[in-house]
This record gives C-alpha cells, structure tokens and sequence, in this order.
C-alpha cells in the first residue's frame, strides 16, 4: 500500500487492507477489484444514477468477480467499498469530485457496467477503461457546444415563454451562459453560478424596456435553466424516498443552494440596474400558439446533442420520451393540480425510458430520463419564486417555492414509482 501511496492519492484514493492473515497478499500485488469498484461507482453516481442503484450495480459486479461479500455506502462527496476476498477483507474510499454532464462518457461508464456484472472484463483492465472514459475528449469542439447552450435556451424559451424577444435573447444569454460553464477554473466553481446569474440579469434588466410584456425574468430564465440542479435535487428525492438519508439530504441541500445563488445573482442585478419588484413577477406570455412547444421539445433534444454529446441514434428516443412526458404532463394538468400533473408524467415516462433503454441495447436509463425530465422540472418557477424570496416578496414567494419543491418532489416518487413497476414486473415474470 506505502509503494502505491502517491498513486492513490493522485487520484483520491484511499485504501486499508483489514486482512488479519500477515502472509495474505498485500493490495498492491492482490486483484484491483476495490479500485474498480470505487472509480465505477463515482463514475455512474456522477451521471446521475441513484445511490440505491448504484449499491446494486457495484454488488453485482462484485458477485462476477468472486467477491463472497460487497457492501457499499454513499456519502454526498465519497464512496465507500468494502469485499471478503480470498486475501481478506478489504476497503476502499474515493473522494469524489464533481464533473461535467456528458452523455456520450455516461453511455460508455453503463457499459463498462454492464460487461462488468457479466464478468466480461477484468477488474484491472476495469480502472484502465475507466481511466481511459475519463480522458475521452468531448464530441464536439468548444464553439459548437457553446452554440448547443444557445439551442438548448431557445427550446427552453419556446416551451416557457413563446415569443420573438424571448426566444432571441434566450440564443443570444445561452451562448453567454454555456461560454461561462466552460471556464474551467477551480476558484470560480462556487460563485460561478452567482456571477453568471448576475451578467445575464444585467443584460436583461438594462434592456427591459424594450422587452417590456414579454415578461423579463422569464427571458432570463430561460439561459439560466442550463444551471438549474433540477437532477441533483430531483436524484435526492428518490434516495431519500428509498432511505439513503445522508446522500439524499446532502443532494437536497447543494441543490437548494445552488437555487438560491442563481436567485441571489439576478436579485443583485435587478437592484443594480433598478428594476422594480414588480418585473420580477412571473408575467406568462404565448404569442406563437400552441405548436410552439412542441417545436421547443425538439429543439431541446437536438441541444442536449452538441451541448452534451448525444449519440445521434439515441435522438428518437429522447424524443418518443419528451413527448410522451410532455403529452401526459398536458392531459394531467386539465384534470389534476399542476403540482401533481410532473408526478404522472414521470410516472409513465419512467417505465418507457427503461423499457426503451433495454429494448435497444442496454442503454442507460437515464441518458434517456434526464432530457425527458427537462420537461417536466418546474425550474422557472422554482427561481421565480426564490428571486422574490430574496427580494422581500415572503408572501408570494414563499407560496412559489412550496408549490416549486411539492412539484419536485412529486416527480421523484413518480419516477421512484415507475420504475418499480417495472421492477415488480420483471420478478413476477421471472417466478
């Protein structure tokens, strides 16, 4: 273990061999198994699987491997694995550290995954995979992501506010924000989201004249949803419905907080420029019809592919899910309070984007769920309702945001239900 120190501590590891036996092997001439299993599972937590999924998927990989035991446990920053081996038992610790959305590094970790469970690949050949995954350069070069957060904005638009200045200026903030994510410097990651709620709120507000009833805040809203923690908070409700408790209220709370930086930023502008309390009202407008999100659900997806990395054959997909989420979010709506309308949208949507994600090629779900939960997560309205919060507006705001997280939550358990419909059917069928 002392050989391999400045490895492991390189890449946030930190290993303890418990074995009692002195003449057992030492770690560093013994199987990786641990080391994998601690870089698999950051791996598949950082694309947005939960924790109770991510212990199964590990212990399942550990079973393939011939480990008697595995057990695992998920902190918000770190990730704990333990195995009885031949050698004696062993732990594991990873320090996690945060990472970009990609879904084309997502696609490859599930695979990873998958072959893993089946004893495809070796543990050792398992970390150099996953090493080489996380070295893969992004599918596209900088301009044209950064023009994908311009295309993600005007979808977003399209569905939240259907207007010509709204959809410009959604282009014009999505390229602004997306340049700004890409700024890869460690010291500004904690006000980054501040200090870019505040420059696009500058721009808004001095031009709110000119906007004027095409509703401000939702114009700026728009850009700043590609900030939104919608599947931070959104995972951390499924963990806590299913009794991670540490990693889900730790989730819960980063995502709260990042909500409230965002509201911070656009608040300081607003009293910057001198806008009104009132411009901070949510004034909906629609002046393009009812096609229009429709056409914006499209439009999302096709930004999902150059902001993110889509494969191009999984854009079907997305799209079958995106509009029945939407679809079913629509119909729900007329007869259910909006607040519940996401919780049946996700409930069906969920059981679609497993039964497509096994139906073609073992795709992990939820490069499948997250562009379909884009369209149910009520992230305007949640920094709607934060930005009056911090404004003074108790009364209303306070309202907004119990209404924004009764929505959120809904939608986790109407996923956590999904899916363990589809679950309960599976092992039905099975006996």
């Amino acid at each position: 273990m002392e050989q391999r120190g400045d490895e492991r501590r390189a890449l946030g590891w930190i290993g303890k061999d418990t074995a009692m036996d002195e003449s057992a092997p030492r770690p560093d001439s013994d199987s990786e198994l641990e080391r994998f299993l601690v870089k698999l599972g950051s791996e598949l937590l950082a694309s947005g699987e939960s924790a109770q999924s991510v212990v199964e998927s590990l212990r399942a990989v550990g079973r393939a491997a011939g480990s008697d035991r595995t057990e695992v446990l998920v902190f918000p920053r770190a990730l704990l694995v333990e195995t009885d081996e031949a050698s004696g038992r062993r732990v594991e610790l990873a320090i996690m550290e945060p990472r970009d959305q990609r879904f084309d590094r997502d696609l490859a970790v599930h695979d990873l995954a998958v072959r893993a469970e089946r004893a495809e690949i070796s543990p050792a050949d398992g970390c150099r995979e996953i090493d080489e995954i996380r070295a893969m350069p992004p599918r596209y070069r900088l301009p044209v992501r950064v023009f994908g957060g311009a295309v993600l904005a005007v979808g977003v638009a399209l569905m939240l506010q259907p207007t010509a200045m709204t959809v410009v200026l959604a282009a014009v903030l999505g390229v602004l924000v997306a340049g700004l994510q890409e700024i890869a410097v460690p010291e500004l990651q904690v006000i980054m989201p501040t200090l870019t709620a505040f420059v696009a709120g500058l721009i808004v507000f001095g031009f709110a004249d000119a906007i004027g009833s095409a509703n401000p805040i939702r114009v700026l809203v728009a850009p700043l949803i590609m900030l939104m923690p919608g599947l931070m908070i959104l995972t951390s409700t499924i963990e806590l419905a299913a009794g991670e408790m540490v990693v889900g209220a730790g989730r819960f709370i980063a995502g709260l907080m990042q909500v409230l930086l965002l509201a911070v930023g656009i608040v300081a502008a607003a009293n910057l420029i001198g806008i009104g309390e009132q411009t901070l009202l949510d004034q909906p407008v629609a002046r393009f019809g009812p096609w229009a999100p429709v056409l914006g659900l499209f439009v999302l997806n096709l930004g999902f592919r150059l902001r993110w990395g889509t494969p191009a054959r999984l854009m079907p997909l997305i799209a079958v899910v995106q509009v029945v989420a939407y679809g079913v979010e629509v119909a729900a709506s007329a007869s259910f309070s909006p607040e519940m309308s996401g919780f049946f949208g996700a409930v069906v949507m969920t059981p679609l984007a497993m039964l497509l994600a096994r139906r073609f090629g073992g795709l992990p779900t939820m490069v499948l769920l997250i562009p379909g939960l884009w369209v149910l997560l009520p992230g305007a309205a949640g920094l709607i309702g934060l930005a009056g919060l911090v404004e003074g507006s108790t009364q209303v705001a306070g309202d907004v945001l119990m209404t924004t997280l009764t929505t959120v939550v809904s939608i986790g358990l109407g996923v956590l239900v999904g899916s363990s419909v589809v679950r309960t059917g599976e092992r039905v069928v099975q006996h």
